[in-house]
């Protein structure tokens, strides 16, 4: 099966399948996809380490971050037909 990677830290493009909401956010945040559920999120820090990694089949979830420290993070979201990569920031 052929798999696009897509790559949308700078800016959320309007034609992204994946929605990440809100952003900013303070405990948690809402993740959906519109075109295939959603099987794998990965949170980074922007050193590279991974902080969270969840395996999830469902189309849209909510991903409690109250743990993390306010700063930036990458937000990586594998579906069966793309990856995208989101930018998420914490207050």
């Amino acid at each position: 099966m052929l798999c696009s990677i897509t790559n949308d830290i700078e800016s959320d493009q309007p034609n992204s399948s994946i929605v990440l909401f809100p952003n900013p956010s303070r405990s948690e945040f809402f993740l959906k996809s519109t075109n295939a559920p959603i099987q794998q999120i990965r949170i980074f820090n922007l050193m590279g380490k991974e902080l969270e990694n969840k395996a999830i089949y469902k189309e849209g979830v909510t991903i409690n971050i109250a743990n993390l420290p306010a700063g930036i993070y990458l937000v990586e979201v594998i579906t069966a037909k793309e990856r995208i990569v989101k930018k998420l920031v914490k207050e």
